[in-house]
Order: C-alpha cells, then sequence, then structure tokens
C-alpha cells in the first residue's frame, strides 16, 4: 500500500540537494552558493571525503525522512559505514538536525561556508563518520558491526523504529553473517534494515552484486527470518518503510531487509577524454582528487551546477527548503532524537556483602536488576564464569548468544538508549572483541573539535572472570587489558580489585561519563581481606605492586614467608585500579601521589595480570622511577595455573626469591637467612618435578598449603 501523505517529489528533492551540499562539502572552501563564477581560490587544496556511497546514502536518508514525517513515528537512524561522513553531514544539515545541535552551521551561507571550511579540518568535523556528527547513530567500531548493535537498540527500544543502513559491503563480514541468525532468537519487528546496495566494495564488485532475481536478498531473509523487499527508487523505499512503520509491529512479528539497488558514485560526469566514474571503482572517494586548472574547474562548476548547489539558498542567503519541506519530520521525530524509554535513575546502589568475588558480584547486579531492570549478556557462559544465579534474578534479563560480538553489539545498542548493562566472559575471549570497544571508547575521546550536546550513553559493564592464566593458551591471549592501557582512552575505568571490598567499592562507583567498566577477577579464588591496606615497606626492603586477585594471593604467601623470617621487610601495595597511572583528573593525580609515598625508598616488584610492558612503562611514569622488578604472563604452551605462573616468575617461591635477592643486594639484612633462600628454591625444584606430566596443580601448591617457618597472619603482613 503506498503512502501518500508526503509528496515523491519531496523525496527526490531532498535527495538531489543532499548531494549538491555534499559536492560542496567535497570541494568548496568558499562561494558555497556560486553566487558568482567559481575560482580556484574557491576550492579546497584537495577533495575530501567519499562519494561513491553518498548517492545511495542521501536517498535512503530522504526516504526514512519521508517514511517518519508521512507516519509521525518516533524514529532512531544507525548508519552502519564509516565513510558515509560526506553523505551524513549534507543530510543532517538538509534536515536541520545539524544547526540544532551545533548553530554555526545555520540554514544559510554562510552556516555552510563554516561547515565546508570545516569538514575535514585539523580541529573541525572529521571526514569519516565520528560520534560528532547529530541527526544519527554511529557506534563505531569494526566494519560490519551495525546489525548487530541496531538489533540490541531494537530490544532496548520497543517504542522506537529503529533503522539500520549499511552497505552491501558490510554483508560479506563475519559480524554480519553472525548477527542476522540472532535475529531469529530474539524477535525485533520495531528493526528495519536497509542496504545501500551498489554493487561495489571499495575495490571491486560487491558479493551481492553477482546474484540476480533477488536471491541473495531472498537467501539473507531466510536466514534472519525477516521480511525481505528490494526497491529501485526512493520514492518506493521509502513507501515499503512507511508500511511497515504505520503496523508498528508487523503481523508477521519479523524485522525488515530493505534492499535500495542503485549505482555507486552516480550522477558524477568523468572529465572529458576520462573512463566514466560511476560504477566504477574510481567513484569510491573523490573522483577528481585535485582542482588545479581551468578545465577543471569547469567540470566542477558543471556538477555543482547539475546537481543543484546554484539553487540551495533564496535570494536572501536562506536555505530554501520548500522543495523538500514534506521530507522533514516534526519535532521530536527525527532520527537519532534523544531516548530514555525505561532509564529510570543510576543511584548508587548498596551492594550486599558476599563472600567470594561472583557473589559480591551477583548481589549487585541483582539489586540493579530490583531497582529498575538491567541487561547481562554473555556467549554462553554464565554458569561457566559461576554466574548462574542471575538467571533466575528479578529484573535481570539474561541474554546468552555464543558469540561474544553479539553480545557487546547489544550491550551497545544499551548504551545508546542511555542504560547501563554488563557482559560477563573469559579475559581469554575478550581480544575478539577489541576493536569495537576502543572504537566505542574512543568517541568520547576530549576534542578540539564541534561536539554536539548529548546525552552520555549508559555505561557497558565488561566482567572478566575466567583469567588468562588458566586457559590462555587454547582460549587466545589475555592481551586485552594491555591492548586498552596501551590506547590511553579517556572515561574508561579498568578495575582489577584483589579482595572483595575492593570489588564492592568499584561496583559502587557510578560515573555517567565513565561509558566502559572493565572488572578483571578470578573466578575461583576467595582473597582474604588484607590488601585493602596500604603498607610501607622500610628502606631497603621489598614493595610488592600487586595488580589484580590472582597475583595478590601468591603475593600474600611470599610476603608471609619473607616476614616470618626477616620481620616486616616486604609491604603489599595494590593497584585495584589500572587508569589512575594515567587518568588527567585531580582525584588520579591524589593516587598517584599516594603511589610515590608509598613505594617510599624500597625495591619495588611490580606484577602484572597480563602483559607487563605497557603496564611497567605507565607505573615508571606514572611513579617517576621504574620498577625494579616486574612480572606478567608469559605466552606459552601450558596445562596448569601453577605452570603459567612458574613461566612468568610469579609463584609465591620465585616472588619470595626475587624479593629475597634485591633484599640482599642492596643491604636489606638478609644475613644468616641463606636457609631461607636454598627452601624457597627446593620448593620451586619440586612444584617443576611434580608438574611434568601433569594434569592438575599439585595440592599443596593449589591451596598455598607449603609449610612456612613462622605462625604470622596475613593481616600481620600488611599492618
Amino acid at each position: 500500500m503506498t503512502v501518500d501523505r508526503t509528496d515523491a517529489d519531496a523525496v527526490r528533492a531532498f535527495h538531489a540537494r543532499a548531494d549538491a551540499v555534499a559536492l560542496v562539502l567535497m570541494y568548496l572552501r568558499d562561494n558555497v552558493g556560486l553566487s558568482r563564477p567559481l575560482r580556484l581560490t574557491d576550492v579546497k587544496p584537495r577533495g575530501i571525503g567519499h562519494w561513491g556511497c553518498t548517492p545511495g546514502i542521501t536517498a535512503i536518508w530522504g526516504a526514512i525522512r519521508g517514511a517518519t514525517a508521512a507516519t509521525d513515528r518516533p524514529t532512531r537512524l544507525v548508519v552502519g559505514t564509516g565513510h558515509a561522513g560526506l553523505a551524513w553531514l549534507a543530510c543532517a544539515y538538509l534536515d536541520g538536525s545539524l544547526a540544532a545541535s551545533c548553530p554555526q552551521y545555520g540554514p544559510d551561507v554562510a552556516g555552510l561556508t563554516r561547515l565546508a571550511r570545516d569538514f575535514g579540518a585539523q580541529g573541525g568535523l572529521t571526514s569519516e563518520v565520528s560520534r560528532q556528527y547529530p541527526g544519527a547513530h554511529w557506534c563505531g567500531g569494526e566494519l560490519g558491526h551495525a546489525v548487530g548493535v541496531c538489533h540490541g537498540l531494537a530490544l532496548a527500544d520497543p517504542g522506537h523504529d529503529i533503522v539500520a543502513v549499511i552497505g552491501d559491503g558490510e554483508l560479506e563480514t563475519v559480524t554480519t553473517a553472525g548477527a542476522l541468525p540472532a535475529l531469529r532468537v530474539l524477535r525485533t519487528p520495531n528493526l528495519h534494515i536497509v542496504v545501500n546496495d551498489n554493487g561495489m566494495r571499495m575495490g571491486g564488485r560487491s558479493a551481492l552484486s553477482l546474484a540476480t532475481d533477488g536471491r541473495v536478498a531472498a537467501a539473507l531473509a531466510s536466514v534472519a527470518d525477516a521480511d525481505a523487499v528490494v526497491c529501485d527508487d526512493p520514492v518506493d523505499l521509502r513507501d515499503a518503510l512507511a508500511e511497515r512503520m504505520r503496523r508498528a509491529a508487523p503481523a508477521s512479528g519479523r524485522p525488515g531487509l530493505l534492499f535500495y539497488r542503485n549505482i555507486k558514485g552516480e550522477g558524477m560526469p568523468p572529465l572529458p577524454g576520462d573512463p566514466p566514474i560511476a560504477g566504477s571503482t574510481r567513484a569510491h572517494k573523490t573522483p577528481v582528487t585535485r582542482i588545479r586548472d581551468a578545465a577543471a574547474l569547469d567540470w566542477l562548476t558543471a556538477c555543482l551546477r547539475d546537481h543543484g548547489a546554484d539553487r540551495l539558498f533564496d535570494d536572501t542567503g536562506r536555505l530554501d527548503t520548500a522543495p523538500f519541506q514534506d521530507c522533514l519530520p516534526s519535532a521530536g521525530m527525527a532520527p537519532g532524537a534523544p531516548c530514555h524509554a525505561g532509564a529510570g535513575p543510576r543511584p548508587d546502589q548498596p551492594d550486599p556483602a558476599g563472600g567470594t568475588m561472583t557473589e559480591a558480584l551477583i548481589a549487585h547486579i541483582a539489586a540493579v536488576g530490583a531497582d529498575r531492570g538491567v541487561v547481562v549478556t554473555s556467549p554462553d557462559e554464565l554458569s561457566s564464569n559461576r554466574c548462574a544465579a542471575l538467571l533466575d534474578a528479578a529484573g535481570v534479563t539474561v541474554r546468552e548468544y555464543l558469540s561474544e560480538h553479539i553480545c557487546v553489539y547489544q550491550n551497545l545498542g544499551e548504551a545508546l538508549c542511555g542504560r547501563d548493562s554488563w557482559l560477563i566472559s573469559y579475559e581469554a575471549f575478550a581480544d575478539l572483541i577489541l576493536s569495537v570497544v576502543l572504537q566505542h571508547v574512543k568517541q568520547f575521546q576530549p576534542t578540539d573539535g564541534p561536539r554536539p550536546a548529548a546525552e552520555p550513553p549508559g555505561t557497558i559493564h565488561l566482567v572478566l572472570t575466567s583469567l588468562g592464566w588458566r586457559n590462555a593458551y587454547s582460549h587466545q591471549s589475555p592481551g586485552f587489558l594491555t591492548s586498552v592501557l596501551q590506547a590511553r582512552p579517556a572515561g574508561v575505568r579498568i578495575h582489577v580489585p584483589s579482595t572483595v571490598p575492593a570489588l564492592r567499592a568499584a561496583l559502587a562507583e557510578n560515573d555517567p561519563e565513565v561509558p566502559l567498566r572493565i572488572y578483571l577477577f578470578d573466578k575461583h579464588h576467595r582473597p582474604g581481606e588484607p590488601g585493602t591496606v596500604l603498607p610501607v615497606a622500610p628502606p631497603g626492603g621489598v614493595t610488592i605492586v600487586v595488580c589484580g586477585d590472582y597475583l595478590h594471593t601468591q603475593a600474600l604467601q611470599a610476603a608471609r614467608i619473607l616476614r616470618d623470617e626477616l620481620g616486616p621487610s616486604v609491604g603489599i601495595l595494590p593497584l585495584d585500579e589500572l587508569t589512575v597511572l594515567y587518568r588527567p583528573d585531580a582525584a588520579a593525580r591524589e593516587i598517584r601521589r599516594t603511589l610515590r609515598e608509598r613505594a617510599g625508598d624500597s625495591r619495588v616488584m611490580l606484577l602484572s595480570s597480563g602483559y607487563p610492558d605497557v603496564l611497567a612503562s605507565l607505573w615508571a611514569e606514572a611513579v617517576g622511577r621504574p620498577a625494579d622488578v616486574t612480572r606478567g604472563y608469559v605466552s606459552q604452551p601450558n596445562c596448569t595455573a601453577g605452570s603459567s605462573l612458574l613461566a612468568a616468575g610469579c609463584t609465591w617461591m620465585q616472588l619470595a626469591g626475587t624479593a629475597w635477592d634485591l633484599m640482599a643486594e642492596h643491604g636489606g639484612g638478609t644475613r644468616g637467612s641463606d636457609h631461607l633462600r636454598r627452601y624457597l628454591r627446593a620448593t620451586e625444584d619440586r612444584l617443576r618435578r611434580e608438574l611434568r606430566g601433569a594434569w592438575d596443580d599439585p595440592h599443596w601448591f593449589a591451596a598455598l598449603a607449603a609449610p612456612s617457618s613462622t605462625a604470622a597472619t596475613e593481616g600481620e603482613l600488611v599492618r
């Protein structure tokens, strides 16, 4: 059924005007309305942006705007491809969403001139899509994850229509292929996926172009159990979208998969004597990179006039919106309008005491769920991560899907609705979603350029409870935290609590400006209460700085044995949150000052739960001197945690031996304790022997039950 409230000419006018604005942004820095003959001084030194996908995106945007105006349905638009920056800004300029957030880009000649000069300029607007862009959502991350994120967004916000715009090249990605079957599992009839099907990837034909008669569309719709529509005209696309929106919940209960077929880079003629641009790989970016002579200037003038750049403004210099006025939705109905469906308040949650790390975590999430509801995703690992109790917790919606990518996409969907959510997985699998996480966080880095006012997103809480020390050789690697630290992102907190109280304190933090919190702890261990105190080792003594609960237990045993023999010569200094080593805020600076005081003049051993080099560099920068010894994960084939710890030099007997050596080297009072050094070496040799050919760690090692020469308690060790 054709929707007749919106004039079809308005959809086509929006498409044409948006292409004209895109060409202005790509090439011009002045004379944007062609009020006089174009000069070389009006042109940028080189073209900026990607033209190939632009005509398809502007047509789709016009169709979405038309459908939204025709139905008055609240809609959220998500653009998947990063190359759509040129088209996105052109459309956002025309429909007013850009000026609503950035008044300097107003609907007049001065506003478009400012936008053209800022587009692609240092300190201006990026030429590829970023969070700076208003009018739609862009979730960031690797190519191909828009479908999964929009699925999560549709689940999080059933009151809005969610329109995802992706390219046909994205359909070739594993992430999209994995997201489509997930649509069968959790129904989202409010999700409409629009494919910009121009038959091309960046460097050649797309796989979609190799099929005819809608076979690929039908096959993909079958995989996703979606309603498939193929359109060749933006007006037909508008009608198909509006029909789905008017029904609000289509009778089929299925999402929509709509293909808009077009020619890559259409509407761009070649320079005289050159081969065609449209439909070729030459259309991908700037068809003519530099406008250097009169012939190229004449070509550009003709392109701009053919697309209507000289008709963008009326006689007063104001943007003429009359030709596409019927394409503009009413106030509050614009794609990308803020939505807080069900978000509720975000108070600090009291955390009932829990005996283990996982019990404390479960208690906290259950309290949040009971208060306002919360989504927890996991790649089929809740039981393995000792968190199965969440399945029965009131107000906690658990989504288990055997793909880290699908899980994090649904978390991103929750975040775009302003809601916190949780993802619980293995440390050694977290690398699989590293690019998505880093790109998401990168959008919240401070910038010198314009940034539209926006509500902060919900926080994604990423919990990693199965540590790489036990299974990283067969399960990827424990390099996730290292990679995040190396990027030094703003708005991230990395919690490596040494004790249950430290975890409770981390869970109680509630800063809406932090889009990502990472928690790393061992699901197997029940660390003791000590470690919450920061002891000071005497001059000549050793301070063991511990990052994480797993190595904390080894460090405590090492300190116990040394203090039994040598007195208060060893201190334990837990570092329970890692971004304090580089963050510029006042609280982090104060913690760094405290670390310098606590380390004092003692020798420092730095223990990292992951790869140690990045942490060692951050420590040296934060404290003003490097650690004397740094230990951390070492990749090597192994079957047990004990063999991993041995390879890294992080067993309690190795740590005690290293501390003994440091004190001996610096005259720290190890005289008369040679028997202790022999005991430590003999115990290390015993562990190596018993691990040969073994499937499990020896009981005495796993239980930290080796005999000691003192009865000192853990509390005395950190006094």
